[in-house]
């Protein structure tokens, strides 16, 4: 994607706004689910179509395909 800035989310901490795209473990090369950081760990998501917005856990790096900013502090 050309907008916002890639971060490098293995060596720069994930920030509060950022985007955070995951695959699906069935498919690796396509993003699946994004959500927004809250902090480095927590993230608000609906978990699946038709679900609720909550608050949790940003998947481990492995489930990560990119993390954009969009807002600089």
């Amino acid at each position: 994607s050309s907008k916002g800035v890639a971060v490098d989310w293995r060596t720069q901490p994930i920030q509060p706004g950022d985007l955070v795209f995951t695959f699906s473990s069935s498919n690796t090369t396509v993003i699946s689910h994004v959500g927004i950081a809250i902090s480095a760990t927590q993230w608000i998501h609906a978990p699946r179509a038709g679900d609720v917005v909550r608050m949790g856990t940003i998947p481990s790096a492995d489930k990560i395909q990119a993390v954009r900013r969009f807002v600089t502090a």
